[in-house]
């Protein structure tokens, strides 16, 4: 099978207008082009929310999803993609993905739920949320009554949620390009020139702000909540100081981890990824007891991944457990239907996530014909809880309240293209002024909660996202009390990871007397060049 180029927008054959990458652009290079026998894979396990009903012909992969009236909105989930919902009374409570509570105990939905909507019932529609502190798993939760609605997702946005208003009726989906396919979006002429610029291909590929590809399509962030019918984004979390601990919680985040584990087990036939650092060896602690009931994986597409993979298979030995390694073939050719499913991949990702990747794409392209799993358990939500900005850019304590300019110099090493910087600098005015950034209680870094709010929604969710092709994924520590547990260590233990080496200690010690992978990121050199460029570039206009 031929590769389709997907990537520029023009007019078709028989001359109709291709408004960015929109819905002309789908029918005619994909499934007029041969793609038919993958169109399962098009925006696999994705939703679409709309107020109005879609027109059949707008939806050319509609028979790959299942419509569901849910009060006044329409409800079109994936069917690879689970949907339960909780009515009481005139609430009505909807989950896209999966849930589960390891503080309660708690493995089905259904219960989940039915929590939200009691709370509804008694305290109205936002202030129902926080039900939801204690929920681990990948999920977007509809609340719906008849003065209206509110969407929420999980702790760290990993199940992406993208929303606008446009002449189809408002539109929340899980997929930028579905949104500009269903609606005829256009893109976004600035996005374009950042995505073009030298800086982009420059560490992980992510959008400032709440930026999408496309023209007025916006970015839901974690800890809020997009209230219907008035669009409003409303901030719900967190809601009291984080009082300070030692190691009086230790306990506590044990037993989570372990519970959500328990849970892992009984639900899906589940594999736990590994790189041999501290979060992956963590989670692989918190399976102990129950190492019988899991698989154990790496994958190598880069020389990084290599070193990372070879450390996870010599700890896997240590503990006399099976690993596998799957190698991702440096040619093409050696991928099944590489070229289709390279399209397919470019395109379920706006065309933004993979560029100059080609070594993702040859990995979610094999991965999707080799696993044996339903649920991968990766662990880079721990992340939240490790001081990752202050390490990265080597400082105790960042400027507060962080700038728009501070976020942008966290989010990419900007320091030419002064215009683009000037554009992201005004995305990042958006994402404070429109997600209440900074109105936190006592107790929270700044510096933590934008690793939290917006790279892992707009460059974690993401690359969740693209292994959906292949598996569903699931990450225990994403779990707002749980993250809190952490966040209570202090920064100087947090910066250290001690806290997190006290909890392998405690769940394995033949795991914690295990030296983790170096990290590349935080040798002396790389860390006193982005010292540099962070104190340079929030001095230069």
């Amino acid at each position: 099978m031929q590769g389709i180029d997907l990537t520029q927008p023009a007019g078709d054959s028989r001359g109709r207008r291709v408004v960015g990458y929109g819905r002309d652009a789908m029918e005619n290079r994909v499934w007029d082009t041969g793609l038919l026998q993958h169109a399962n894979l098009l925006f696999r396990r994705s939703y679409v929310i709309m107020t109005r009903p879609l027109e059949r012909d707008r939806f050319p992969t509609q028979e790959h999803f299942v419509e569901h009236g849910v009060g006044n909105l329409h409800v079109y989930v994936h069917k690879d993609q689970h949907f339960v919902q909780v009515s009481m009374g005139d609430v009505t409570a909807f989950l896209i993905g999966h849930a589960y509570d390891p503080f309660e105990d708690i493995r089905e939905e259904k219960t989940i739920l039915a929590k939200v909507a009691a709370q509804c019932a008694k305290s109205g529609i936002v202030d129902s949320l926080p039900v939801l502190k204690t929920t681990t798993g990948v999920y977007l939760v509809g609340v719906v009554t008849a003065a209206g609605a509110c969407f929420v997702q999980d702790c760290c946005g990993l199940m992406p949620a993208y929303y606008a208003e446009t002449p189809s009726g408002t539109i929340i989906t899980s997929h930028a390009q579905l949104a500009a396919d269903l609606c005829d979006l256009a893109v976004d002429e600035s996005i374009r020139e950042y995505l073009n610029a030298p800086f982009y291909s420059l560490g992980i590929r992510i959008l400032p702000g709440l930026k999408s590809r496309f023209r007025d399509l916006r970015l839901l962030t974690p800890n809020t909540c997009l209230v219907l019918p008035s669009l409003e984004v409303v901030r719900f979390y967190p809601i009291a100081d984080l009082a300070p601990v030692a190691n009086g919680n230790l306990a506590e985040i044990c037993d989570a981890l372990c519970t959500s584990m328990r849970i892992c087990a009984k639900r899906w036939k589940a594999a736990i990824s590994l790189s041999g650092g501290i979060d992956s060896r963590m989670t692989l602690a918190a399976a102990n007891g129950m190492y019988d009931r899991f698989k154990y994986f790496s994958f190598v597409s880069s020389d990084a991944e290599a070193r990372d993979a070879g450390a996870a298979k010599q700890i896997c030995r240590e503990l006399r457990l099976p690993h596998r390694i799957f190698r991702i073939p440096e040619a093409p050719e050696l991928v099944v239907d590489y070229h289709a499913m390279s399209s397919i991949i470019e395109h379920n990702t706006a065309y933004f996530r993979t560029k100059g990747m080609d070594s993702e794409i040859r990995k979610i392209a094999y991965l999707a014909s080799k696993v044996d799993f339903e649920m991968e358990i990766k662990s880079h939500v721990s992340e939240v809880a490790r001081a990752f900005y202050h390490k990265k850019i080597g400082m105790r304590h960042f400027r507060m309240p962080l700038r728009p300019r501070d976020m942008s110099n966290l989010t990419k090493r900007n320091l030419v293209q002064r215009r683009i910087l000037g554009y992201m600098d005004r995305a990042f005015s958006e994402f404070v002024t429109t997600t209440r950034f900074g109105d936190f209680p006592q107790g929270y870094d700044e510096a933590d909660m934008f690793y939290w709010e917006h790279r892992m929604s707009a460059w974690g969710g993401l690359v969740r996202q693209g292994f959906e092709l292949s598996h569903e994924t699931t990450v225990i520590y994403n779990n707002r009390s749980l993250l809190e547990l952490f966040l209570q260590h202090s920064l100087a233990d947090r910066i250290h990871d001690i806290p997190q080496m006290a909890v392998i200690r405690r769940l394995n010690p033949a795991l914690g007397d295990i030296s983790a992978v170096p990290n590349r990121m935080k040798r002396f050199d790389r860390i006193a060049l982005e010292n540099v460029f962070y104190r340079l570039n929030s001095w230069l206009p």
